[in-house]
């Protein structure tokens, strides 16, 4: 390695803290996943300034859900025979009605199940303002911050919301009239290793080629392009290979009940 690439390294590469350090130079066992989450960076967060999450899109109660929950009981689960046969004709319809049916409420029932999530977790979120567990702007006392304002859920479906749950202790919406409460539960954030920004290390001249390879193994993959060209070069022993190495899978069928 050249005294360029040294240097580089020394500049552009953050320093390992002495505790990770002696991690892997002491006799106990270690694992790479052990060093990475030692290594890991704190979590992205959400700029204060950043909009809460807009209110959910309402689903419409069509009158074809209307229609199709109405209808749903009188077929849901009748038809199950307890033997290898064709149906009779009244079954098949009564089967082709429940399909309908369940296909009708299927995707708006899970779309509303998604709003209702969103309207309890923008609940969740004024009341702990309201009860002040919570603190939408950081505040400051002579241009200097007191107390920042409290975190808010970087990624996911509950992104911009507050993260109010804690490990092992559930932030939880009591409601009357039922045992359980709404829960939002604590998810620890787990740290990974980039591929992308390992390649861009190589790509800006921060690390070496020797480096990128140490961390890195070939992997062999079919190539179409280099397939094409052995046939060209030698057709006859290139197809030999070929057919060699190639099947077929069975065929299959797909199966899609009536809309109406």
């Amino acid at each position: 390695m050249t005294a360029t690439t040294e240097n580089t390294r020394g500049t552009a590469l953050a320093q390992v803290a002495s505790g990770v350090l002696a991690q892997v130079k002491d006799q106990k066992p270690w694992t790479v996943a052990d060093l990475v989450d030692a290594l890991a960076g704190p979590a992205p967060v959400i700029p204060e300034a950043e909009p809460f999450p807009a209110p959910a899109t309402a689903v419409k109660y069509s009158a074809e859900i209307r229609k199709a929950l109405t209808a749903l009981p009188k077929v849901f689960g009748k038809v199950n025979p307890g033997s290898r046969r064709a149906l009779v004709p009244s079954e098949l319809e009564l089967i082709t009605r429940e399909s309908v049916a369940i296909n009708a409420v299927t995707k708006p029932l899970g779309q509303r199940a998604d709003v209702i999530s969103e309207i309890m977790r923008t609940h969740q979120d004024v009341q702990a303002e309201q009860d002040g567990v919570v603190r939408a702007r950081a505040a400051v006392q002579g241009g200097r911050i007191t107390e920042p304002a409290s975190q808010r859920i970087p990624s996911g479906v509950a992104r911009g919301h507050y993260l109010l749950a804690a490990p092992q202790k559930p932030f939880e919406t009591p409601v009357e009239g039922f045992k359980d409460a709404w829960q939002q539960r604590f998810v620890s954030g787990k740290p990974s290793i980039s591929p992308a920004k390992l390649e861009k290390l190589l790509a800006d001249g921060t690390i070496s080629r020797d480096e990128y390879l140490s961390f890195t193994r070939e992997t062999r993959v079919l190539d179409q392009e280099k397939i094409a060209a052995a046939i060209r070069k030698d057709p006859g022993r290139a197809l030999q290979v070929l057919g060699a190495i190639t099947d077929r899978s069975a065929g299959g069928a797909s199966l899609y009940p009536p809309k109406k």
